[in-house]
């Protein structure tokens, strides 16, 4: 009988580790590509400064990011994980400030020189968080993760 409780704790032991591992880097990576792409998708229609667009882009990206604080990460990659959505966040943020100035490019008529001016803040938050997010993707794929967070040019 001893024995048999024996066998059983172990099997307890077993099963309850395997539930609280981390998922396989191929599950993570499908995952976390799945939601990326949904959230890159936004970018595609970006062709003119719009604020209906700005603030679709930004709650997609908000979106995105609260469906990857669902997802648990590996533990070689949780930081980054973090990171990863904490930027998309950031970049929500710089649509929502960005949305307001595109309405008022629609109401006067814009040189390529003023809208740059206007921009310029918001561009170079937006240019300084993209190279952050191709780090992070570096980072995953030096770990033999492939997230789908950069598109190939």
């Amino acid at each position: 009988m001893s024995l048999l409780r024996f066998v059983a704790a172990g099997a307890c032991a077993v099963l309850l580790a395997a539930g609280c591992s981390d998922p396989p880097k191929r599950d993570y990576s499908r995952q976390m590509k799945r939601e990326v792409a949904g959230a890159l998708h936004g970018f595609d229609s970006l062709n003119r400064p719009d604020a209906a667009r700005f603030r679709q882009v930004a709650a997609d990206l908000r979106s995105t990011a609260r469906s990857i604080d669902q997802i648990r990460p590996p533990a070689d990659v949780r930081k980054l994980h973090e990171r990863t959505a904490a930027d998309l966040r950031a970049v929500a943020d710089v649509f929502i400030r960005l949305a307001p100035m595109a309405e008022q490019l629609s109401d006067e008529p814009a040189s390529a020189q003023m809208i740059r001016r206007r921009y310029a803040g918001p561009i170079d938050e937006l240019t300084r968080l993209g190279h952050d997010l191709d780090a992070i993707d570096a980072e995953y794929q030096q770990r033999g993760y492939d997230i789908g967070l950069t598109r190939p040019a």
